[in-house]
C-alpha cells in the first residue's frame, strides 16, 4: 500500500451535518456520471518525432453519454462505419478548421467523410506537430472519440504517440482548451483508438440521499487475443462467461456443432450478449458464431490471422457482472487444434459510453486447450480504478449509523486503485449525536491514495486506506465561537491588567 499527502478540505457543520434526512435503502446500484467537457473543436496532433509521418483513417466523435457502438469496420478501401451518432461527419455538420499541409497524401475531407481510408485516399502528413483541427459546428458535451487506422495494414505505426485536444467555441476559432488527452501507444491495427474525453467521474454509491453499498470490479466486455505469433491463426469455437459462484458445470459437446446448452452462461447472444469488435482479416466463420451457444467445426468456426499479430474478438453482455471462469471452446472436429493456444481473456469495465473501459481483471492461458474441449481460466479478485479526475462521494447518516459503501468485488478482496488527483468527498445527512466508525470501502489491497478530501470537521480518515474505514466524533465548537471566546478571555486579563 502507498500513501500521499492529502489535501483535506473541511465544510462548514451547519451545512453538512445538519442536512436534510432522505429516504435511505439497505443497497441501491451507484450512480457514475461523466463531468462533461463542452467544446466546439477537436485536433489530433502528432506528438512526434518529426520525422515519422501522423495518418487518420477517420475520425468519430460522439457525445457525452451516447454509445459509440461496435465498429462497423471490415477489410477493404475506404468502407463506410455508418455511425449516426458520430458528431464528426460532413454529413452531421462537421468541417476541417485546419491542418497541416506538409509531406503525405490525402484530402483533408477524408477524416470525416464517415468513411475508413486506405491507401493514398487516408489523410497523411509529416511534420513537427503535424495536426488536423475539426469544427463540429456547434458546441456538444462530448465523452468518447475514435480515431482510426488506415484500413489496409499498412503503416500503422502512424497513428500512434498523438494528441487529441478540445477547444471551445471561441467566436467562429478554437477558444479554451477545455481538455486534452495524449495517446502514448499505437492504434490497434486495421481498428481504431478510443480516448476518453469527459473530465473523469461521479461515483455515489445509492444515489444521492441514499445510503447504499456498491460492488464495482464488474466487467461487461471479455477480450480474447492472440499472444502467438504472426502466422499462427486464432480460433474459437465457443466463448462462455460465468459469474463469480456460478459453477460452469460439464461441458454439453457431443460432437459436430453441438448446443452447450448452459443457461448460466451470460456470453450468449440469445440473451443479449454481443460482438463490439474482431480481427477481420484471413480464416473464415461469422463472428457471432462465438456466442451462438454452439461449438462450431469446419468453415463455420471464427478463425482470423491479424496482420503484426494479436487477433482479438471482444464480446459485450447484456449487463455487468464479477465474472469467475471463461472457458473458450475448441473448434468441434478435431482439426487444426494448435490455433486455439497461447492466448489471454482481459475482462473490461462499461466505461458509461457503451464501450470497454478500464481493464477489471486478465488471465493468460498459456497451453492448447483440450482437443475437442476448451481451454478454462478462473480469475482471482477483480480491480477497479478511482481515476485522477474522478471523485467519489460518499453519504454517511450519523441518525441511523447507515452509510455508503464501495466494494471492490463482490466480496470486498480485490484490488483499489486511487490515482493521483483522485477526490473523496463525504456528507452527513444528518446531525451526528454519538461518535461511530463507518466503513466506506471493502478491499482486498490498495494503491495510491485519495489526493483531496472534502469533508466535515468531526470526520477523521486515520483508517481510511488500512481497513476502509472512518470515524465520526462529537465536533468541537464551531471555530468562529472558539474565536470569540478567546478574544472576550483576552479582553478581561487586559481589564485585570489595567
Amino acid at each position: 500500500m502507498t500513501r500521499r499527502k492529502i489535501r483535506i478540505v473541511r465544510s462548514s457543520l451547519c451545512a453538512l451535518s445538519l442536512g436534510l434526512l432522505l429516504s435511505f435503502a439497505a443497497s441501491a446500484s451507484a450512480v457514475i456520471m461523466p463531468s462533461a467537457v463542452n467544446g466546439r473543436y477537436v485536433q489530433i496532433i502528432n506528438n512526434g518525432p518529426a520525422d515519422r509521418l501522423l495518418h487518420v483513417g477517420e475520425l468519430e466523435v460522439f457525445a457525452t453519454g451516447v454509445a459509440p457502438g461496435p465498429n462497423s469496420h471490415v477489410p477493404g478501401n475506404n468502407v463506410s462505419l455508418n455511425n449516426p451518432n458520430d458528431l464528426a461527419r460532413t454529413g452531421a455538420g462537421a468541417a476541417i478548421f485546419s491542418a497541416t499541409a506538409t509531406g503525405g497524401h490525402g484530402a483533408n475531407g477524408a477524416v470525416i467523410d464517415g468513411l475508413e481510408q486506405s491507401g493514398g485516399d487516408t489523410w497523411t502528413r509529416q511534420a513537427v506537430n503535424a495536426q488536423v483541427t475539426v469544427d463540429l459546428g456547434g458546441t456538444f458535451s462530448l465523452g468518447t472519440a475514435r480515431l482510426h487506422q488506415r484500413n489496409d495494414g499498412c503503416c500503422q505505426e502512424r497513428l500512434s504517440n498523438f494528441t487529441v485536444n478540445v477547444f471551445a467555441d471561441g467566436g467562429g476559432s478554437p477558444g479554451a482548451l477545455v481538455a486534452s488527452r495524449a495517446f502514448a501507444g499505437q492504434a490497434a491495427t486495421d481498428s481504431f483508438a478510443q480516448i476518453a474525453l469527459n473530465n473523469g467521474v461521479m461515483i455515489l454509491p445509492g444515489d444521492a440521499g441514499v445510503i447504499g453499498t456498491e460492488v464495482v470490479g464488474t466487467a461487461k466486455y471479455i477480450q480474447v487475443i492472440n499472444n502467438g505469433g504472426v502466422n499462427r491463426l486464432l480460433h474459437i469455437g465457443e466463448l462462455e462467461a460465468f459469474a463469480v459462484g456460478v459453477a460452469p458445470g460439464p461441458n454439453g459437446n457431443a460432437g459436430g456443432e453441438t448446443s452447450l446448452n448452459n443457461p448460466n452462461d451470460l456470453a450468449r447472444s440469445a440473451i443479449g450478449a454481443f460482438i463490439f469488435s474482431a480481427s477481420n482479416e484471413g480464416g473464415h466463420g461469422a463472428t457471432t458464431a462465438v456466442i451462438d451457444g454452439n461449438e462450431q467445426q469446419g468453415g463455420n468456426t471464427w478463425t482470423k490471422q491479424q496482420t503484426g499479430g494479436g487477433a482479438q474478438i471482444t464480446v459485450g453482455l447484456a449487463s455487468s457482472a464479477e465474472i469467475g471462469t471463461i472457458r473458450v471452446h475448441q473448434r468441434n472436429d478435431g482439426c487444426c487444434q494448435d490455433r486455439l493456444m497461447d492466448f489471454t481473456v482481459n475482462l473490461f469495465a462499461d466505461d458509461g459510453t457503451g464501450s470497454p473501459g478500464s481493464l477489471v481483471n486478465s488471465a493468460l492461458f498459456a497451453g492448447q486447450a483440450a482437443t475437442n474441449s476448451f481451454g478454462e481460466l478462473t480469475f482471482g479478485p477483480s480491480q477497479f480504478t478511482i481515476g485522477a479526475n474522478d471523485t467519489l462521494k460518499i453519504e454517511i447518516d450519523p441518525s441511523t449509523g447507515l452509510a455508503d459503501m464501495l466494494s471492490v468485488g463482490a466480496l470486498g478482496d480485490g484490488t483499489l486503485i486511487i490515482e493521483a488527483g483522485a477526490t473523496l468527498q463525504i456528507i452527513a445527512l444528518s446531525p451526528i449525536t454519538s461518535p461511530r466508525d463507518y466503513q466506506i470501502l471493502k478491499f482486498g489491497q490498495v494503491f495510491g491514495a485519495f489526493s483531496n478530501i472534502i469533508a466535515p470537521d468531526f470526520v477523521t480518515f486515520d483508517n481510511l486506506l488500512v481497513n476502509g474505514t472512518i470515524s465520526a466524533g462529537i465536533p468541537e465548537p464551531a471555530s468562529a465561537t472558539l474565536a470569540l471566546l478567546a478574544m472576550a478571555g483576552l479582553a478581561r486579563r487586559r481589564r485585570r491588567a489595567a
